[in-house]
């Protein structure tokens, strides 16, 4: 589906007017894979909540910062899975981008949540920890 243009990187093909995009790269999933397999383990491990938030703002911070920095790169190279072609950026795509990566940040504080709710459940059942 895709085409390798005159430099070696790879192109969307055109189909009738619909733009088949490259597969996603691993590069490109590694806020997710932190929000899926981090907080929840994050909030359950850390007993003080606030130190457990800090330390998933701080971890999703770094990640974040080379993610988007690996994007802009692709994108200057001619990559147009996030931001459309270069330098005519769709506003919506920029957006898009934002939205997104907004809700998989909050999924996270929530998974940081739960994690911590289940650690203070799991104390009184078993008549250790108290809630807080």
């Amino acid at each position: 589906m895709c085409r390798y243009t005159a430099n070696g990187l790879m192109a969307p093909r055109r189909l009738s007017g619909l733009v088949v995009r490259d597969p996603i790269d691993p590069e490109g999933s590694m806020e997710l894979l932190l929000t899926v397999l981090v907080p929840f383990p994050l909030g359950f491990a850390v007993r003080n909540r606030m130190a457990a938030y800090i330390a998933y703002i701080a971890l999703h911070a770094f990640v974040f910062t080379f993610q988007t920095l690996n994007l802009l790169i692709e994108w200057v190279g001619g990559s147009e899975h996030a931001f459309g072609t270069y330098p005519d950026a769709n506003s919506s795509d920029i957006w898009g981008y934002g939205v997104v990566n907004l809700v998989i940040y909050l999924v996270g504080l929530g998974l940081v949540a739960l994690g911590h709710r289940t650690r203070s459940w799991y104390g009184v059942r078993r008549g250790g920890l108290q809630p807080r």
